[in-house]
């Protein structure tokens, strides 16, 4: 694979500001998830900053286009690390729904296609709609994997009493994962490693069967909602998800983007979507004779990768939202970059690697104000975890993860 060295002079140009160019040369060293094709997106944007391959006839307008692109994410105020994971997203979208003049996603491992991609961009009026994006969206996504720990959760906490629970999705984007779960769709194996295993390999691959045989097994759910602010029906709303969900490697997994194309398509019995926040979604109305009608309660809420970008403010008002709709015996699953100080959440705020991704339950029936911390995961792709400390109801009874996976 082509590589410039990753140690790159003081840009002679400020395009951009210097945090945020040390952010690009972090992320080519060292992409999220190993993915190799997002160092060449940073390795290309570094040498676009740079003047690299650049025709001197352009290098001008480059130059004040990447000037524009600056001010639109200092205007943003977010985080380096943040910046960067908006700016590849939006580039891709361009990538993959506007022609750039490769095929997306790119296969050669050669920095040229990338460090061309962004030319185009940046020379063309697609710019606008990058500029457009940064400004105006957060970053979202529909990673379908990530629900195998709810399905885990589901058939193993779930009272045998509940014989269809109701399930609640807050920030559900495509709707996908209650679909998959509603359908009995299998999900890709996870290997846990349990700490107190001392490196038992064996005992891993005993606790892995476990959990997955238990995320694979068929479960049927009651009548379930997905809450979202954006309406998936709008493409440009579509486009902006599609190209949040997949890393570009990711994109090359032909199975995985047809599941998710069929799940958007199906209507799915005992699954549905309301567009709005979780307020409106939840509100009381009266009928037409002023009676106020029965609330639907849940057994189990689930939030993924949306709470870190709530204000303390808002994610306060939508766990006491979800209090008052869930079931006496009802949990809050929060799956998401979070720690726990004395069993309260911190989130670590958009686009911040601070805090690692876990799965944390809430549980009305003891004490909802602290959290269960589940599960501890490698990345935001979950297919690799520790198992928490935290408890869970199981039949009854109190257990940590590891001695329900692990008895005796």
């Amino acid at each position: 694979m082509e590589r410039t060295p990753t140690s790159y002079p003081e840009n002679p140009a400020p395009y951009f500001s210097a945090p945020l160019i040390a952010e690009f040369a972090k992320q080519m060293v060292d992409p999220p998830g190993g993915d190799d094709r997002i160092a060449l997106f940073f390795q290309g944007m570094l040498d676009v900053l740079h003047g690299r391959e650049v025709p001197p006839e352009l290098q001008h307008e480059v130059g004040v286009h990447l000037q524009i692109l600056n001010t639109a994410i200092l205007d943003s105020e977010i985080v380096p690390s943040y910046a960067a994971n908006k700016l590849l997203r939006t580039f891709q979208k361009q990538f993959m729904y506007r022609n750039t003049g490769h095929e997306y996603p790119f296969t050669t491992r050669s920095v040229e296609p990338w460090r061309s991609g962004i030319l185009t961009v940046l020379l063309t009026p697609r710019l606008n709609e990058v500029i457009q994006d940064l400004i105006t969206r957060q970053t979202q996504s529909n990673v379908v994997q990530r629900y195998n720990a709810l399905k885990f959760i589901l058939t193993s906490c779930v009272s045998p009493d509940v014989a269809h629970p109701q399930l609640l999705d807050i920030g559900c984007s495509q709707n996908l994962g209650l679909k998959k779960i509603a359908l009995g769709g299998a999900f890709e194996d996870v290997r846990i490693v349990e700490p107190r295993s001392n490196g038992n390999t064996r005992q891993n691959r005993r606790i892995s069967y476990k959990y997955n045989s238990l995320s694979r097994s068929p479960f049927r759910i009651g009548r379930s909602m997905g809450v979202d602010l954006y309406d998936l029906r709008d493409e440009a709303n579509a486009e902006w998800v599609y190209a949040c969900s997949s890393y570009p490697s990711e994109l090359l997994n032909e199975a995985r983007l047809e599941e998710a194309r069929q799940l958007k398509s199906m209507d799915v019995m005992n699954v549905s979507f309301t567009q709005s926040d979780i307020s409106a979604a939840l509100r009381i109305n009266t009928d037409v004779d002023g009676d106020i009608p029965e609330r639907r309660l849940y057994d189990v809420a689930f939030a993924s990768t949306v709470m870190y970008q709530m204000t303390k403010t808002e994610r306060e008002k939508t766990c006491q939202l979800v209090y008052d709709r869930l079931t006496p015996e009802g949990i809050m699953v929060i799956q998401d970059f979070v720690k726990l100080d004395s069993r309260q959440l911190r989130f670590s705020g958009p686009g911040s690697d601070k805090f690692t991704y876990r799965t944390v339950v809430k549980n009305k029936q003891t004490d909802f104000d602290k959290s269960e911390e589940i599960f501890i995961w490698e990345t935001a792709r979950c297919t690799k975890a520790q198992l928490g400390l935290g408890q869970l109801m199981v039949a009854g009874r109190l257990l940590t993860v590891s001695d329900f996976l692990l008895p005796g």
